[in-house]
């Protein structure tokens, strides 16, 4: 079969797209149930917050019977967000934990089609299971440009560059005998990465990862 390479512009959004602030009471029962199911109580109990728990269903269409909701719980003292994959089998909490992804587009049954949905998917990965969640700066990069540090911080942003302009451009994706390959440069806090991310027609996740700087600041 042929080979096809296809440079894309990453979608605005650093994970999928949600709707307006809701809550679903039948949604959160269901995700509660399960987790409770896996020794996870204390999250659950944060799902039944009706009062003080907001939930935005993703735009996933990679997915046929799997559901990602952002929940989002606002705290007296701060805010805290996951994003969590539900079915009506099973729950899972992806943030932090990239496997839990390859689980559930194992198991769901929807197969991602063109290069187009094999990005958004890519970056749902990258995105919805970094470690540290809403706490983090965390998105796919066009150019180098896209990079944020603190306004402060003019000196190392022009160093920063001046290192990597030439270096970052926009996502490709490579589509061979079913299987999506997707290289990107992404910005987690404040750690610049390469990774390429073949997702395979099993539903199942290659990830390799280039580090290209520990820390921005200190180019």
């Amino acid at each position: 079969m042929g080979l096809l390479t296809v440079l894309l512009v990453v979608p605005a959004c650093t994970g999928g797209g949600t709707d307006d602030d809701s809550y679903d009471a039948d949604v959160a029962a269901q995700m509660s149930e399960h987790l409770e199911g896996q020794g996870s109580e204390s999250f659950a109990e944060i799902l039944r917050s009706d009062q003080e728990t907001t939930m935005h269903l993703h735009d996933v269409p990679y997915l046929d019977e799997w559901e990602i909701y952002e929940v989002v719980h606002h705290g007296e003292i701060h805010t805290e967000q996951w994003d969590v994959a539900t079915s009506a089998d099973a729950t899972l909490i992806l943030t932090s934990f990239p496997e839990r992804f390859e689980s559930m587009l194992t198991a769901d049954p929807g197969r991602i089609s063109d290069p187009e949905m094999a990005l958004v998917a890519a970056r749902d990965y990258l995105t919805m299971t970094a470690q540290g969640g809403s706490d983090y700066v965390t998105h796919l990069l066009e150019d180098v440009d896209d990079i944020e540090l603190w306004p402060e911080f003019e000196e190392e942003m022009r160093r920063v560059e001046d290192e990597f302009g030439p270096v970052v451009d926009p996502p490709h994706v490579v589509e061979a005998d079913g299987d999506f390959t997707v290289t990107t440069y992404v910005q987690f806090n404040l750690r610049l990465e390469r990774r390429t991310v073949t997702l395979h027609a099993d539903g199942s996740i290659t990830d390799e990862t280039e580090t290209l700087a520990e820390d921005l600041l200190q180019i």
